[in-house]
């Protein structure tokens, strides 16, 4: 006997002695047990096993309802199918309570397994190792071959808890914003909820702007952005790129909640190449600024911002200085340099750029 009808012969057994002794105690067999787990496995939505009791329910009933009619004496069938309906409707919503307790159950089950297969894959796709696009699609629920945008969601005094709650929040408000149609989010180390959106054709040009304008739900957390790549490996380098964002970003986040909660890879992509190495990191700035490392904070900023405008007027206007204050500085850091400021500028930025975010 298959499944199913063994299950249904099952049920039908117990509710004809549940008619004969309502008081005993209820609970699915093994044959209701399986075919509850078999649904779950195959997707079928409760709502679909509920309406079967339901069906069953008004059969059965029917047919004892109609056996009443030959019942003697007649003054006795009114209270017989009163009887009869109030144990059949008794029996079948104990028995959907059951069924919807075994549901959760083998759901919660189901999904915990899936979980762990998805997070699994996802470190298999991160520590490079070889799987087909196929595969990582079935296994991660979203089109692997697509283009893919990686996010970091984290929170600024390390309340991990809270990035882990306010995740689905953040992950629709992303998704919607960005217009994508898969997602996809597991627990990452250090804190951080990693999360991926997956789109068949190429994400929009200010997809920054666009999570920008989406505020995060609590001001200590912070969303750093990888970079649009495509396929599996697209799914891995946009990762690490988002991993090298949130890297830069904690050095400068205050945690207050203060500062940009959108951080962009586009701005601090080459601190992050540069910075992979703190001591040659250490020994470049030394290298290049020479005693400007230690001519202060704001003879820095100012010549930073120089190489940032390339105009002494613009710099003058951002610092809220007088021009003839950042002439005088330029000046200096050009003593201290050893070196015009026109020679190795992209070098002078860079670690200058070093010393501000990391304070080496």
């Amino acid at each position: 006997m298959g499944l199913i009808p063994a299950a249904l012969e099952e049920t039908v057994v117990r509710f004809l002695l549940a008619l004969a002794d309502p008081g005993a105690p209820g609970a699915l067999s093994d044959d209701q047990r399986e075919l509850v787990r078999s649904a779950v496995h195959q997707d079928v939505p409760f709502d679909a096993m509920r309406e079967g009791f339901r069906r069953m329910q008004r059969r059965w009933t029917r047919c004892l309802v109609a056996r009443t009619g030959t019942h003697r004496p007649d003054a006795e069938r009114p209270e017989l199918t009163e009887q009869l309906v109030l144990r059949s409707s008794d029996f079948f919503d104990q028995h959907i309570d059951l069924a919807v307790a075994e549901y959760l159950r083998q759901r919660e089950r189901l999904l915990s397994a899936e979980m762990v297969e998805r997070s699994e894959a996802v470190r298999a796709v991160l520590a490079g190792e070889p799987i087909s696009a196929d595969r990582a699609g079935e296994v991660l629920g979203l089109p692997a071959r697509a283009h893919h945008l990686a996010l970091l969601l984290f929170a600024v005094d390390d309340d991990v808890a809270l990035a882990r709650r306010m995740t689905a929040q953040v992950v629709r408000a992303a998704a919607d914003a960005l217009g994508c149609p898969h997602s996809l989010a597991v627990s990452g180390a250090g804190g951080s909820v990693w999360i991926w959106l997956t789109r068949e054709t190429g994400f929009p040009p200010d997809l920054v702007a666009r999570l920008a304008a989406r505020p995060l739900p609590a001001r200590s957390l912070r969303l750093a952005v990888g970079t649009v790549a495509v396929g599996v490996p697209g799914f891995r380098r946009s990762h690490l790129a988002a991993l090298d964002t949130m890297r830069v970003g904690r050095w400068d986040a205050p945690g207050d909640g203060e500062g940009a909660a959108v951080l962009d890879h586009r701005s601090c992509g080459l601190l992050a190449l540069l910075s992979q190495d703190p001591e040659r990191a250490r020994w470049f700035v030394e290298e290049e600024l020479g005693a400007l490392a230690s001519g202060g904070a704001e003879l820095r900023r100012t010549v930073r911002t120089y190489l940032g405008t390339r105009s002494q007027a613009e710099t003058a206007a951002e610092l809220f200085l007088h021009r003839n204050t950042v002439r005088h500085r330029l000046q200096r850091a050009e003593r201290l340099l050893g070196h015009p400021l026109s020679e190795r500028s992209e070098e002078v930025w860079a670690a200058l750029s070093l010393v501000e975010h990391q304070r080496l």
